[in-house]
């Protein structure tokens, strides 16, 4: 196997993978509950704004602002890993054959190792 190529390999996934960083990081998603309560995410799933309409708020019930805050974070929160999903599997699917490679050589040194050791135990039985 040639390790330049290898090395080559790595070094794009590595270029792919820090490129689609950025680009999660620019993107944004909302999250909502009920309307009353909006949650905005990047494609990390940082919080990066917060909106409370005031219908949202009731004197004597904090747990119905905390029950929203929760629904428009988790909705919010799906929508950044749904950004995710394709990028991150785009970036697999581009140096598969680095890991394929590296999967076979391993698998067939196990093989080989295996099927000596076995040799071996039915030598010596």
């Amino acid at each position: 196997m040639d390790m330049k190529k290898l090395m080559k390999q790595m070094q794009q996934a590595q270029a792919a993978a820090g490129k689609i960083q950025d680009q999660l990081a620019a993107q944004s998603v909302e999250g909502t509950a009920s309307g009353l309560v909006t949650v905005t995410v990047n494609g990390h799933g940082k919080i990066q704004a917060l909106s409370i309409k005031p219908e949202a708020v009731t004197e004597g019930d904090p747990e119905a602002l905390e029950d929203l805050l929760m629904v428009a974070l988790r909705d919010a929160e799906a929508k950044a890993d749904s950004l995710r999903s394709p990028s991150t599997s785009s970036i697999v699917s581009r140096s598969m054959p680095f890991w394929i490679s590296s999967w076979r050589i391993a698998r067939s040194a196990r093989g080989c190792a295996r099927s000596r050791d076995s040799t071996h135990i039915r030598a010596n039985a």
